[in-house]
């Protein structure tokens, strides 16, 4: 029983530690009338109830809870790092101090209040699962775009078949690898001792395809003003991030989204696939892609271009290659000049996505004209065969497999009069981070409710973009 001036309460007084920082610090950065509050009063009823059935927190949860703090108080590459909105606001000092006080604030002291989320089976309380300071509180995913259940994802790591076998002849000092995918094939790899391919001379292998630079066919108009040095500050390339899960993973049709894990043992869903930027109308003026908030440009996150040039420049280069078979040969030219696949259409119907700037339009190349100049040309029609050969070879008669290919090819289509320009969502001040952490926000609260949670309005929003 606690008593005041004015009122008797009964309440249990617990020590309560508000906020990501345990002191409101963020909370009063984003918004200074936030109130952080340090203790907290429940109803006596409710703890006495509570108390009736302890639970104990396993190490495997609490480990992740500490993974959790440690990622919040990184200002390096984690939650405090330059990619912060609040770091400009924060400066170098006031970042440290968060980062401090979320490190003190990390171990439990006597009589703290926490929030738990329990496994609910059958109206009868399981396991704790999670843990934190407060009930908005965000725990690291269990995995990422490169870890799945702690191991690389499968298909970031080389086949069985590139591996070096576990069981081998000690004996034996030069293993090569049975096979190799098209990559690794072409362009070679290096000697990694996590995921070792072949041994002795075979733990690494030289590529048979180099590009040079591009050299621009006379001299190219620039987009900018010469008197500025023709510098053309961009907007942030640099979002969303891999972190995006609404993106970068693949979705269901119905329930809840997939993550890259919300839980201890939920290794979250698959990538996506490889990412693609859409090709665009042409970037005619500055407009287009530079910034006018300086904010962002006096953010770390800026990009100051220059000599950008002007669509419908025209460059040429040179790819050198040596000891390709007919379809590795096929498969070069039909990746330069996609049209080569079906015979039809032109060359500068479809473009490739070089460079800086993406994200914003930029970096459309068509390679309008290919010239194969062979040190012993041996064969006639030697193009012509190469791309039967790299027809054969992948099998592009086979349904699936033609379906995979045009897919492809969609991506790689390029239309000079398309008059639409895709962006990023972005929220009513037009930020792209913002966006992001609203639907995550949204997310967070949803899946904090009961079994019966409707996702279908909130999947819709994902389901809007990416445009088809």
């Amino acid at each position: 029983m606690r008593k005041s001036s004015s009122v008797t309460l009964d309440h249990v007084y617990f020590n309560y530690r508000g906020g990501i920082d345990g002191k409101g610090m963020l909370a009063k950065a984003f918004k200074r009338s936030s109130k952080v509050h340090g203790e907290a009063l429940i109803a006596a009823t409710d703890v006495v109830a509570a108390n009736k059935i302890p639970k104990t927190i396993e190490k495997g949860v609490l480990d992740h809870y500490h993974k959790t703090q440690k990622i919040l108080a990184d200002d390096e590459i984690g939650h405090l790092s330059n990619t912060h909105p609040l770091t400009s606001k924060l400066g170098k000092e006031g970042i440290k101090n968060v980062r401090k006080a979320i490190q003190t604030a990390t171990e439990f002291i006597i009589n703290q209040l926490i929030y738990v989320e329990i496994e609910v089976n059958e109206g009868k309380l399981g396991e704790i699962r999670s843990i934190g300071h407060h009930y908005q509180y965000r725990w690291a995913y269990t995995s990422s775009v490169r870890i799945k259940n702690g191991k690389p994802r499968d298909c970031l790591t080389p086949t069985a078949d590139e591996l070096l076998p576990e069981t081998q002849d000690e004996n034996v000092t030069d293993i090569a690898p049975k096979k190799l995918t098209g990559a690794r094939l072409l362009f070679g790899y290096v000697r990694n001792e996590e995921n070792k391919i072949g041994k002795g001379v075979y733990d690494r292998l030289a590529g048979r395809i180099a590009f040079n630079h591009a050299v621009s066919v006379g001299v190219p108009d620039f987009l900018g003003e010469k008197s500025k040095g023709y510098c053309v500050p961009l907007k942030i390339l640099g979002q969303p991030k891999s972190s995006a899960w609404e993106f970068y993973l693949q979705q269901g049709p119905e329930n809840p989204p997939a993550t890259y894990g919300d839980l201890p043992g939920d290794a979250g869903s698959d990538l996506a696939g490889r990412k693609f930027f859409y090709h665009q109308s042409s970037v005619q003026n500055v407009t287009d892609i530079a910034t006018a908030d300086q904010d962002e440009i006096k953010s770390d996150q800026a990009t100051l271009a220059r000599f950008i040039c002007k669509s419908e420049t025209q460059f040429k280069f040179a790819i050198r290659f040596s000891r390709l078979r007919s379809w590795e040969l096929g498969a070069l030219l039909a990746t330069l000049q996609p049209h080569r696949l079906f015979k039809q259409g032109n060359p500068i119907g479809y473009a490739h996505k070089l460079g800086l700037g993406r994200p914003l339009g930029m970096g459309s190349v068509r390679i309008s004209e290919c010239r194969l100049n062979l040190c012993e040309p041996s064969v006639t029609n030697i193009e012509q065969k190469a791309i039967q050969d790299l027809v054969k070879m992948i099998g592009l008669s086979r349904a699936s497999v033609k379906e995979h290919v045009l897919k492809w090819l969609k991506f790689h289509t390029y239309r000079r009069d398309n008059p639409k320009r895709f962006d990023y969502p972005r929220d009513k001040k037009d930020k792209i981070h913002t966006w992001h952490t609203n639907l995550q926000r949204k997310y967070s609260q949803l899946r904090r409710q009961n079994e019966s949670t409707n996702w279908q309005d909130f999947c819709s929003e994902i389901d809007n973009f990416p445009p088809d």
